[in-house]
C-alpha cells in the first residue's frame, strides 16, 4: 500500500473514533469524512492538471481539516491549529520526510487564507477546499475571496459551479 493510502486509512481511522454530538458542533463526522476523502482525491486532480506533486497534493487534501479533530468539530482556527497534529500524523504513517512534512503541514495551517496567495502547495489546498465544499453544496456567494476561487475554477476547469 503506498503511503497516501496509508495517510488516507489513518485518517479515516481517527474519524471512526470520533465521538461527537452533531447537535452541539460545526461540523458532523460525516462530513468530515466525507471531505477529507473527496478532498483528497480533488487535490490529486488539480495538482495532476497544473502539473504539481499529486502525491504530496492528495497527503495534504487528506490531512487539510485535521484541526477539525484537535478543535472537537469546531471551525474556528481549524487551520492553524491542524499544523501540528498534520506533522504528527505524517511522521506516525512515514515514508515522508521533512521538507514533505514541512510542506504539507504549512499548506494544513495556510489553506483558510483564501484572500492570500502561498506555496504551489499551499494553492492546491486553498482551491480544492472550495472546489469540494461547493460540489458538497456550499454557497460561498457572500465570502468574497472563497467565491473568487470558485469563479477561477470554473475557467480553469472549463466547468459551471455556480448560477
Amino acid at each position: 500500500m503506498d503511503r497516501v493510502r496509508r495517510l488516507q486509512n489513518y485518517v479515516i481511522d481517527l474519524c471512526k473514533d470520533l465521538d461527537w454530538d452533531d447537535s452541539k458542533i460545526d461540523v458532523s463526522k460525516n462530513w468530515v469524512i466525507a471531505h477529507y476523502i473527496s478532498a483528497s482525491q480533488i487535490a490529486r486532480l488539480l495538482a495532476l492538471k497544473r502539473g504539481y506533486d499529486s502525491e504530496l497534493s492528495a497527503a495534504a487534501g487528506a490531512l487539510h481539516d485535521i484541526g477539525l479533530i484537535v478543535n472537537g468539530g469546531m471551525e474556528s482556527k481549524h487551520a492553524a491549529n491542524g499544523r501540528a497534529r498534520a506533522v504528527e500524523i505524517l511522521n506516525t504513517v512515514g515514508d515522508f520526510n521533512t521538507e514533505e512534512v514541512e510542506l504539507i503541514a504549512n499548506a494544513v495551517a495556510r489553506h483558510s487564507e483564501k484572500d492570500k496567495i502561498g506555496t504551489w502547495l499551499d494553492e492546491v489546498i486553498k482551491d480544492t477546499d472550495v472546489l469540494d465544499c461547493t460540489l458538497h453544496g456550499s454557497d460561498f456567494s457572500t465570502h468574497e475571496y472563497h467565491f473568487k476561487r470558485v469563479k477561477n475554477l470554473e475557467k480553469e476547469l472549463g466547468i459551471a459551479l455556480t448560477k
